[in-house]
């Protein structure tokens, strides 16, 4: 990728940069420690007391955490650093609140007076200023951000709950930055779309340096673009299609499993069609059929089959055509 800087590198860069701000009015400060708890945190009873978890997975980010924690609220906290088990490095930290964690969670407008969880955003952080807005978009960004595609414009946020990731969106909104709930295999996610719009929401956050990294990076990646299209649009094409095949093949297998001989025939016949010649395009494939049919009759067929072994598998609780999808497909899906 160019200028050497990697979806992974842009993201810990993003990271670094916003976790080294450190707001200076106490409100703005609540808001960002209570998103990034809302989002990575827990509370629950441990030999009969509570404690407040935040589980993040670089050390940069657990600092930020406990100094926010001890600045803002007097709070005694410790960290606990989990090793990976295949190379000993760190994998993951846990800031860990054990004296007045429910007070802690109160007063960061995590649980309600009657002690019951905040669903959503804290209302005084979705309803407080531009500032604790903003505020509270840097916190979601630094312990669920993900730059994943810089080339194409897309940042996503791994939210907890739908309610969360809603929540998000409306701050989102109110910083003038069009963002929307996914929520896919991978979890609930919100995502910006549009290299313009992400950089303009690094630069309201406080990434100025990853926002010029990201600038670059997506210039350069246009003008690359530019000079292979018209060599190199053929061959994306017809990698599409052997994904999408190859996705289709696997599905398609699936469904003969859950479906057995209640598969009705015509759908049958395009789905044995398809596990015979994984490789041919929809137009091929239908070329096929006795009589032949269209592209689009092929698609649909095989969509029909798709949706009636998924339907099957919701209503008597087993795993769907989807999961038969290997893993480095899953993606396209």
């Amino acid at each position: 990728m160019t200028d050497g800087c990697s979806t992974v590198s842009l993201t810990a860069a993003a990271v670094a940069e916003l976790a080294a701000i450190t707001p200076t009015r106490p409100a703005v400060r609540a808001a960002q420690l209570a998103t990034m708890v809302q989002l990575v945190g827990q509370i629950y009873d441990v030999a009969g007391r509570s404690v407040l978890d935040v589980e993040v997975t670089r050390g940069v980010v657990a600092q930020r955490i406990r100094t926010d924690f001890t600045a803002y609220y007097g709070t005694a906290t410790h960290i606990v650093e989990h090793r990976s088990d295949r190379d000993g490095t760190a994998g993951r930290y846990t800031i860990r609140v054990s004296v007045n964690a429910p007070r802690v969670a109160r007063q960061l407008g995590l649980i309600d007076r009657h002690g019951q969880p905040t669903r959503g955003l804290p209302a005084k952080v979705v309803g407080g200023s531009t500032a604790e807005v903003e505020a509270a978009w840097r916190g979601a960004f630094i312990v669920g951000g993900n730059i994943a595609d810089p080339r194409r414009g897309v940042l996503e946020v791994a939210c907890p709950t739908w309610e969360t990731a809603i929540a998000l969106v409306g701050a989102a909104r109110r910083l003038n930055i069009a963002a929307k709930v996914h929520d896919g295999h991978r979890g609930i996610h919100v995502t910006v779309r549009g290299p313009d719009t992400i950089s303009t929401l690094l630069h309201r956050l406080g990434a100025t340096t990853t926002q010029a990294r990201f600038d670059k990076l997506r210039a350069h990646a246009h003008n690359d673009r530019a000079g292979i299209r018209s060599a190199t649009f053929d061959n994306a094409n017809r990698h599409r299609a052997q994904i999408s095949a190859a996705i289709t093949a696997a599905r398609v297998t699936r469904a003969f499993e859950i479906l057995g001989d209640t598969a009705p025939e015509h759908l049958a016949v395009v789905g044995r069609l398809r596990l015979a010649h994984p490789t041919l395009t929809l137009d091929e494939l239908g070329r096929l059929a006795d009589p032949p049919i269209t592209k689009d009759t092929t698609s649909g067929r095989l969509r029909r089959l798709l949706d009636a072994a998924d339907t099957h598998a919701a209503r008597t609780h087993i795993p769907d055509t989807t999961t038969a999808v290997p893993a480095d497909l899953r993606d396209q899906l």
